[in-house]
């Protein structure tokens, strides 16, 4: 079972960001963050972005999960704004 899906089942909306579980869901969300961020970026090297048959960019699966990717990245550097949108958009990240 995906460890994403499972933390992403668990976390409630509202909830206190400063419980041991509010920091664990933040932390365990840059870490996961990340990890993708790191695979979107070894696929692209590995694939090439744009110029061969079977680039990263010409699969529509690539390109949704470049899209949760750097939606994740925005939500996460922009946290003093309120951006439940973006969040609930994340959730899309079931579909990995």
């Amino acid at each position: 079972m995906n460890v994403n899906s499972v933390l992403l089942a668990m976390d409630e909306p509202g909830g206190d960001e400063d419980s041991r579980m509010g920091r664990l869901f933040l932390i365990s969300n840059y870490c996961i963050t990340v990890f993708f961020f790191l695979e979107m970026v070894v696929k692209m090297v590995a694939m090439t972005a744009l110029s061969a048959d079977h680039a990263y960019l010409t699969s529509g699966w690539n390109i949704l999960d470049g899209f949760i990717v750097l939606l994740s990245i925005v939500s996460l550097s922009l946290t003093s704004v309120n951006l439940d949108f973006i969040r609930a958009l994340r959730s899309l990240r079931a579909l990995r």
